[in-house]
Formats: structure tokens, sequence, C-alpha cells
């Protein structure tokens, strides 16, 4: 981090960091430059929510890395996070208030995608398909997913799940053929854009269980006309209005998301004018000229109370 804050030139007004730790370079910068600090906090650092982070050596390092950390975010001007649920987060981990900017999306690529190439690729057919897109991680919950495919499949045979992303699949593999399913999940890696784009349009309903801050692939997927059918706990349900764009479940996440994607599989109109809902709020709300316009004000709020107080 001290290396990369020497490579920061003179001539900036303001540092924006993203990722933890960039936050600590950014500190370096300050002192540098004697400018303000926004730091875009998408997440936490896992230090905070993971509590295998606390064992063993960790009994040693969270302490001193939290450390460090708190004392990193203590120079940080302004915290902006993606969602209600960030702004909870940083609240929890940090003791500190930020706001919440939600980030844009480009929905041209999504709008005008083709399912068909999708389903010839991969031999759906005819199946009734349901879509989880994220790397393979325990917050993103794809047993969940498996386990509402399981419910489904006791009543209907045509019905298949695609989980797109990366990560070690073993486990989801193994659970898949417990259960009996293991030919009705389709796992995909190293798809391209298009490839990914074409993927949303061959569902018939996305789901998504994970309990993470935003959760862009459900923009994604309701940029493609898509109902979506979403975690409470997932920063971008606030943007869903239960039953019109979108659903919102409730754990138990598997019991559940199956039961809503049951109403979804016997009504076609239902699914059609809850994508078209999904779609209109996606484009209509958030564009990254809208993003833009809020971080720009958030800027220039900030240098003006920076230089104020300088």
């Amino acid at each position: 981090m001290v290396y990369m804050a020497r490579q920061i030139p003179k001539g900036f007004d303001i540092i924006n960091c993203h990722n933890a730790p960039t936050h600590w370079a950014g500190v370096f910068v300050k002192r540098k430059l004697d400018v303000p600090i926004v730091w875009s906090c998408n997440e936490p650092p896992h230090w905070y929510s993971d509590p295998i982070q606390r064992r063993g050596l960790g009994r040693i390092s969270h302490p001193l890395y939290a450390g460090l950390d708190k004392t990193a975010v203590s120079c940080v001007d302004k915290i902006v996070a993606n969602s209600s649920a960030g702004v909870k987060r940083i609240q929890k981990a940090y003791g500190r208030f930020s706001i919440a900017v939600n980030p844009g999306i480009s929905t041209d690529l999504f709008r005008n995608s083709s399912g068909y190439r999708a389903r010839i690729k991969v031999n759906l057919e005819s199946d009734f398909v349901l879509l989880q897109v994220g790397n393979i991680a325990q917050d993103k919950r794809q047993i969940d997913s498996i386990m509402a495919l399981y419910y489904l499949c006791k009543k209907y045979e045509n019905v298949k799940l695609i989980l797109v992303g990366q990560g070690p699949r073993d486990k989801l593999a193994k659970l898949s053929k417990s259960l009996g399913v293991e030919q009705k999940v389709l796992f995909l890696q190293d798809v391209s854009e298009q490839e990914l784009a074409d993927i949303y349009a061959a569902c018939e309903v996305f789901i998504f269980p994970a309990q993470i801050t935003w959760g862009l692939v459900v923009l994604e997927a309701m940029a493609s006309s898509k109902p979506v059918v979403v975690a409470e706990e997932t920063g971008v349900s606030e943007l869903i209005t239960d039953g019109m764009n979108g659903v919102i479940v409730k754990e138990p996440y598997a019991e559940n998301m199956a039961a809503e994607v049951e109403k979804l599989m016997a009504d076609a109109n239902l699914r059609l004018r809850m994508g078209c809902n999904a779609y209109e709020c996606v484009s209509g709300n958030l564009s990254w000229a809208v993003y833009a316009k809020k971080m720009e004000g958030v800027f220039r709020k900030v240098i003006q109370t920076y230089r104020a107080a300088n």
C-alpha cells in the first residue's frame, strides 16, 4: 500500500478508494497530497464477518489487522456503501456512518441477447431453467439453490438449474448426486460476456439466495427481463417491490424459493409481467450516468468541507 501511494502524482483534488485495503494506501496519499478520501466500500473486509478468521493464528493476526484497519478508516472523510445493507455492515464493523449510492448497470448487452443460442449449445430443449450466477462461495449459498431444485423435482420432471461461476464445485456436485438431481444441475465456468447474456436470456427464473451487500448479477437478470427470486439479506433486494418486479424470500431460502418458483412456473403471464417490470426498474433508475452524477455530488461536497476545515 505504501508503494501504491508513492505512485500517485500530485494534482488530484480527492482520493476515491474501493476494495480493502486500498483505503490504507489512501491514507498515505492523503498525507502526501493533503486531499480528502472517499472510500467506496462495497463490503467490509471478511475479517469482520467470517468467524474462521478468528481461529488459530487468526487470534493473533485478527486484532492486529483490525487495529490497523480501523486506524486507516478513521482517516477516511466519507464512506460510500452500495446499499442499505452495506451501510449496516459498515456501521457494525467500524462504528462509522456511511451513505448508500447504488451502482449503475449497462442494459444493452442483456436486452438484445438470444436465449435460443444458449439453449441449443447446452442442450436444454424444453426445460424450465433456473439460473444462479456468482463465484462458488459460502455466502452465495448455491447449496440452497440445489435444494430448491430438489424440492421442485419431486413434482416436476422438466426443471433444470444452471450455476455459473468460478470456484470449487466438488461439494455441490456431491450434494446434487446424493439428492438424485445431478443430471439436472449444469455447472458453467469461463463464459464470455455475450455467452453470459445469452444464458440470462435462456432462463425462466433467476434465483439468488446469497447474503451479500449488493448483487450485481440480480440487476443483470432484471436487465434481461427475467423474474428474480432474491434473499432478503441481499443488498439489491431493497430495489425490489415484492411481487411486482421480483420476489423477496426469507429463511429457509431453499423451501421458500421453491414455493415461489412453483408459482411462476404455473403462470407465464406473471413471469412476463414481472420481467418487464424488472427491466423498467433497472433501465430507469440504475444507469451509470445516474450513478456518476450522485458520486460527483459526493465528491464536490467532501472537497468543499475539507477545504473549509483546512
